[in-house]
């Protein structure tokens, strides 16, 4: 409801480079219903960012704080991200036609750090507000495992996710008639092939990494399937189908690692959901300026010679610059976020009283 009332209008409404709030026409885009189509596939994505952190913080808030919660990003955080990067007047956005910093500006054409960054960065700062469960970490802080509900369920949701990223990655491959019929074709097939072999580059990195480790359980493989998925969002249709499993190999192999860290830093989220779409996001982000082709942007985004292609094409590393930087500021901001929500936390904690409720033992 939110993002249909105004979330959209700023995310895709004329404006400015920052957001919009009118149409074409100068009418303003609030309850927005001119484009139909574009407003449910946005929308998938918009839920998409909202619902990451909602596994992350299971067990431990109420109801109202998640519907609260629901309701700000996805009517104003989620859409003013979307409309910097994927809006045709966007500050960074590749329609934009802009020259940024020698490129064609931020390319992520399904939403690895648009979509997964945001909400993986908003899962994180949850877990860490409303603090571990009850008995997650002994008294000397060690972890002590928990066991999921259910492993058959847990390997139906991974299958569902899975085939779900076909139609995300390839829903958003535009036509383009520069290019014709046949390239977008040509293109789709691309993007669903580059998202099976990430996601499967992924399960095969954190099969071979945890041989050797004594915690190693069937849901971290579950898990880098879906960081492997992630991973793909951003350069499946701008990468060849080997630089896809190599993406999703280290996306892998970083959610491992991201995994791990929070462990150590007694940050409980219950399904690791912001290791997954972190460092999936950020391996795709790094993707694309590795291994974007000159091929793949004009197929995807109409440009028939980009100023910057990949670092391994080019030797230029201008590309990958702009991808690191606006990926990193997507971080930064929602750090900041959290310095407000830590003021009021330790400030006035009566005031979050409302938001979560910590279990206590008997």
């Amino acid at each position: 409801m939110g993002f249909w009332a105004i979330g959209y209008a700023l995310a895709f409404g004329e404006g400015n480079a920052m957001f919009g709030w009118r149409q074409e026409d100068g009418v303003p885009a609030l309850f927005n219903s001119e484009n139909e189509v574009l407003f449910f596939f946005q929308y998938t994505f918009c839920a998409t960012a909202t619902t990451i952190a909602g596994g992350a913080v299971a067990e431990r808030t109420q109801f109202s704080a998640y519907a609260l919660y629901s309701i700000v990003i996805s009517t104003i955080i989620y859409p003013v991200v979307v409309h910097l990067a994927w809006s045709r007047s966007g500050l960074l956005s590749p329609w934009r036609g802009a020259n940024i910093l020698g490129t064609n500006g931020f390319m992520d054409n399904a939403g690895s750090g648009v979509v997964h960054i945001t909400g993986g960065v908003t899962a994180l700062i949850s877990c860490w507000i409303v603090g571990p469960r009850v008995g997650r970490f002994n008294l000397e802080g060690l972890v002590v495992p928990f066991r999921s509900h259910s492993l058959v369920f847990t390997a139906g949701g991974t299958l569902f996710l899975w085939l779900g990223f076909f139609s995300f990655n390839g829903g958003s491959v535009m036509f383009q008639p520069a290019v014709g019929l046949h390239h977008w074709y040509v293109t789709i097939g691309h993007v669903c092939m580059n998202t099976c072999l990430s996601a499967a580059g992924a399960g095969v990195a954190t099969y071979l990494l945890v041989q050797t480790s004594d915690i190693s359980t069937p849901f971290d493989l579950l898990n880098s399937l879906i960081t492997g998925a992630v991973a793909s969002c951003a350069p499946a249709s701008l990468i060849l189908p080997w630089a896809a499993a190599f993406v999703g190999f280290c996306s892998g192999a970083m959610y491992l690692l991201f995994a791990r860290l929070l462990m150590w830093m007694r940050i409980d989220d219950v399904v690791n959901a912001s290791a997954v779409h972190i460092a999936g996001g950020m391996a795709g982000i790094v993707g694309v300026g590795l291994f974007a082709t000159r091929e793949g942007i004009t197929n995807t985004y109409g440009i028939k010679e980009p100023l910057a292609i990949g670092l391994c094409y080019s030797g230029s590393g201008r590309l990958l610059l702009v991808q690191v930087q606006v990926s990193g500021c997507d971080f930064a901001g929602r750090l900041q976020g959290t310095l407000w929500l830590m003021v009021v936390k330790f400030d006035y904690p009566s005031a979050l009283s409302m938001l979560y409720e910590r279990p206590q033992k008997e």
